[in-house]
Parts: C-alpha cells; sequence; structure tokens
C-alpha cells in the first residue's frame, strides 16, 4: 500500500486497538455529516458491522433516532449494538424497514 506522505498522520498516546478504529469511525461520520441528520431525526443504519456500529455511534452524537437492521444472526453476539439489532431474514430483504418499524427500540 503505496500513501502520499501528507495524508499519514503521527498517532501517539492512543493503543493500536483504539487507532485502528479512527478510519472507519471518520467515514461513518461524514456518510452521517453528509446525510445532514438533525436532532430527534429517525435513523435506519442497515447492518451492524464496523461501519455500522460506528454510523449508529455518529448518528447518536448528531441527537438521532436510531434503528438497526442486520441479516446475520451472529453479529447479535459480536458487536456492541448486541440485542438492539433487529435481525432479518436474507430471503424476505422486503421485510427490513417495516421490520426495523415494528417491534424494535431505538438503539441507546
Amino acid at each position: 500500500l503505496a500513501m502520499p506522505l501528507e495524508r499519514i498522520y503521527p498517532v501517539s498516546g492512543l493503543s493500536a486497538e483504539k487507532t485502528a478504529l479512527i478510519e472507519p469511525f471518520c467515514i461513518a461520520y461524514h456518510g452521517i455529516k453528509r446525510a445532514r441528520v438533525q436532532e430527534g431525526e429517525n435513523i435506519l443504519v442497515i447492518g451492524s458491522g464496523a461501519l455500522g456500529v460506528m454510523s449508529v455511534v455518529a448518528a447518536k452524537r448528531f441527537g438521532a433516532r436510531v434503528c438497526v437492521c442486520d441479516i446475520s444472526e451472529s453479529t447479535k453476539d459480536e458487536n456492541s449494538i448486541g440485542r438492539m439489532v433487529r435481525h432479518v431474514s436474507p430471503k424476505s430483504p422486503n421485510n427490513l424497514v417495516g421490520g426495523c418499524k415494528r417491534g424494535i427500540q431505538p438503539v441507546g
């Protein structure tokens, strides 16, 4: 991987684990900011992987109410959203938005 020197920033005082979270959080934050998320707005995040979790964090910082949908049962126990993720069968993706509107509490 080659990067221009002006795009490389020294990091001190952070562990490697925390440093690794900076880039995905910046991507999620940029997306939420570009979406012009407003306080009190309802947001649907599709996917509870790294970017999904970071998008939840960013949207909550803007004051949004967040619902998360995911088709993978395994993410239920793998990330900080945990039981708040609404799991939707990959065989019925049309139920994604309806599934989030029914019976799920906003995250946090």
